[in-house]
């Protein structure tokens, strides 16, 4: 998670960790700007290893970027902690829409509909 309780437009690339790579830090921007500032400090990224369900759909080689709006109130966090968040970005574009979720390495499964949506 990101540092901060609102992040505005000016301090985005900031809160990218630096050594994050020029294709995933604009990938990781362009999801930030999507949202309001006082939402941004929840976006969670994370890799998805080549072959698994949903692979294909996710930006640089399995860049999968979250909204993980509990996260604050996980202490320590395991990939399992992460299913149900909301993927934001996927077939090539921000999705502030989005009804994908992480299903976690327990369903074999990174991507899948659920019927409610994350809106803004």
């Amino acid at each position: 998670m990101l540092p901060g309780s609102s992040i505005p437009n000016n301090a985005i690339n900031a809160h990218i960790p630096p050594g994050t790579s020029l294709a995933d830090r604009r990938v990781i921007r362009d999801v930030l700007v999507a949202l309001p500032p006082s939402q941004r400090q929840y976006i969670i990224w994370m890799r998805v290893p080549p072959g698994k369900y949903g692979y294909e759909l996710l930006p640089n080689h399995g860049l999968m970027i979250m909204y993980c709006g509990r996260c604050p109130i996980v202490k320590d966090r395991t990939p399992a902690d992460f299913i149900g968040n909301y993927v934001l970005y996927f077939d090539g574009r921000v999705h502030t829409d989005s009804n994908a979720n992480y299903g976690g390495p327990g369903v074999d499964k990174y991507l899948f509909a659920v019927p409610s949506r994350f809106v803004l």
